[in-house]
């Protein structure tokens, strides 16, 4: 590529830029829109609602956790009674909602500029 092609590249692409700016704020939240859409779709394939074979388990079970009280332990080293009253605590249920929520979109968005 010589340096006319460049150049005319260059403008091309400053003159596009200068067309989508008014655009920006409605061009981000629509990017953050679809990235959603994939994730729930991506994640609505696995098996979320189904038990993990015994392979998947044995390996889970070697996962650092990275959190509270049982920092440091392997996922196998802490009892299952405090698992499921992670799962089950509203705190839990809450954060899930919370995540999903426009706010926080927003806010992803924001944090972006």
């Amino acid at each position: 590529m010589n340096t006319e092609e460049i150049l005319a590249n260059k403008r091309a692409r400053e003159d596009a830029l200068a067309m989508l700016e008014p655009h920006k704020d409605e061009i981000r939240q629509r990017f953050w829109e679809i990235v959603l859409d994939r994730v729930k779709a991506k994640l609505s394939t696995r098996k979320t609602d189904q038990p993990m074979s015994e392979a998947e388990a044995i390996e889970f079970e070697s996962e650092p956790v990275t959190f509270g009280v049982h920092r440091g332990k392997c996922v196998g080293q802490v009892p299952i009674a405090y698992w499921d009253w992670l799962r089950r605590s509203e705190f839990n249920v809450s954060l899930a909602r919370y995540i999903a929520s426009d706010r926080v979109h927003r806010m992803q968005a924001n944090a972006e500029d």
